[in-house]
């Protein structure tokens, strides 16, 4: 208990630190590669976002999900990569692995269904490379480039709205 306060101080300390330092969007245009971060409490609403994502285009092979589960004893029994605070070390720092894979990758389109202000998640939207990041609003940070105002159970006016916004921007550029 004590290590896990530790690693959420070193974690918000870094990410006060680094968001002083935060250049909005890169969009390029095109979203084709779509990452989705989500809590394991909201796994159900996966499937309804996947759907309106699938069915306006996208392709599934493109789309990566990774899923925060506080005590991430059951992993296994997810379809989806799951990670939960052992990922990160004493200093905040996430281990190499699933995080640092997703951090890494170049997701056209990074998809914060949370609004939990979880230091581990905020970490992982903050460092990611992704060129537009889109999401619920988080009480204090503005890490996303595009906020949908919806709750967190209506995954499907929030995926309905993610799309308008994505044709509009495609239209745009």
């Amino acid at each position: 208990m004590f290590l896990k306060t530790v690693k959420f101080f070193f974690i918000k300390k870094s990410l006060k630190k680094s968001l002083q330092d935060t250049v909005m969007s890169r969009f390029v245009g095109q979203f084709s590669t779509v990452g989705l971060l989500i809590e394991k409490i909201n796994l159900g609403k996966v499937d309804v976002i996947l759907d309106v994502l699938l069915a306006n285009g996208f392709d599934a092979n493109n789309i990566s999900v990774l899923v925060f589960d506080k005590r991430k004893n059951d992993k296994q029994s997810s379809t989806f990569a799951c990670f939960g605070c052992e990922e990160v070390n004493y200093k905040g720092a996430f281990k190499e692995g699933i995080c640092t894979e997703f951090i890494h990758s170049n997701f056209d389109l990074l998809i914060n269904y949370y609004q939990d202000s979880n230091p581990l998640l905020l970490a992982i939207t903050n460092q990611s490379k992704a060129s537009f990041k889109a999401g619920l609003p988080i009480n204090g940070y503005l890490l996303n480039d595009l906020i949908i105002q919806t709750s967190l159970d209506n995954e499907k006016a929030f995926a309905n709205e993610l799309i308008k916004y994505i044709k509009i921007l495609k239209n745009r550029i």
